[in-house]
């Protein structure tokens, strides 16, 4: 499905019937990321929505740079254009980010937030030349070139599950990237807020999901568990790297629909809810 929403068109999938969940995908990736669990929670009794974001996928990019909000605000025109005032949102990586600002901004429309494989932290340094070194490549030998090396260093970095059949099917999401969502979303992600003093004061149902597989993802860990509320659901996968709803998938599945059907327990009351701004 296609929708123009503050001028850029937006693709979805809408899957099932029932409590809204909203997922959204890393960068430089496209809403086929979450095709295995998108079916799995319309199966479970869950309305889940699936867009590409701007310049990924089968969505347009903004004729100009954007930045991590503007993603938000277009979420949300797309929650109107549903008919949905609240959603849960599942965010991985750039996705996580974005939940972070949805909650910032627009509290009223998240009924549960869950990360996973993401830092609230605003970029180090090192991400920073990281990000500033990728648009450089982007710009002097083009989105190949970038997306060769992204893939390289997912290679690296997940060790015997860079190879798997799941995460090579990513390889071509990847490919169908805009040249200018890429360029938009590098520096979005660079020059992202901090939201980890803020992420250890949300009082609505909060899971996170992440890895401890190598000494980046304990770092990682690390880092998360100082910046999210105590009584959240966590849950760490010791044999996975950043994909880990990929590489663990019935694990992942069963964590999954385990928070979201613990939802339904929930008695929240709207003046709680209105307190996460």
């Amino acid at each position: 499905m296609k929708v123009k929403v503050n001028g850029t068109l937006m693709a979805f999938d809408d899957f099932g019937s029932g409590p809204a969940v909203m997922m959204l995908h890393d960068f430089p990736f496209n809403r086929d990321m979450w095709r295995w669990q998108a079916k799995t929670l319309a199966n479970a009794g869950y309305r889940v929505i699936v867009p590409d974001l701007p310049g990924f996928g089968e969505s347009g990019a903004p004729l100009g740079p954007y930045t991590l909000s503007s993603m938000v605000d277009d979420l949300v025109g797309l929650l109107k254009y549903l008919g949905i005032g609240r959603s849960v949102f599942l965010g991985l990586g750039m996705g996580g980010h974005l939940v972070f600002d949805l909650l910032k901004r627009h509290p009223r429309k998240v009924a549960a937030a869950g990360f996973i494989a993401t830092t609230p932290h605003a970029a180090s340094q090192e991400e920073r030349l990281l990000r500033d070194g990728q648009l450089e490549l982007l710009r002097q030998e083009g989105p190949k070139a970038l997306i060769e090396d992204i893939w390289q260093r997912i290679d690296r970095q997940n060790g015997r599950a860079g190879s798997s059949t799941a995460l090579l099917s990513l390889r071509a999401s990847m490919e169908a990237a805009d040249p200018v969502g890429l360029s938009s979303a590098l520096i979005a992600l660079r020059d992202r807020r901090d939201f980890a003093d803020y992420a250890g004061r949300l009082l609505l149902p909060t899971l996170v999901v992440g890895r401890d597989a190598d000494q980046a993802g304990l770092r990682d860990k690390n880092r998360l568990l100082k910046s999210v509320p105590p009584k959240c659901e966590k849950h760490f996968f010791s044999e996975s790297g950043q994909f880990v709803h990929l590489e663990n998938p019935s694990e992942f599945h069963s964590v999954l629909v385990g928070f979201l059907d613990s939802l339904g327990n929930c008695r929240q009351r709207p003046e709680v809810l209105s307190k996460v701004a």
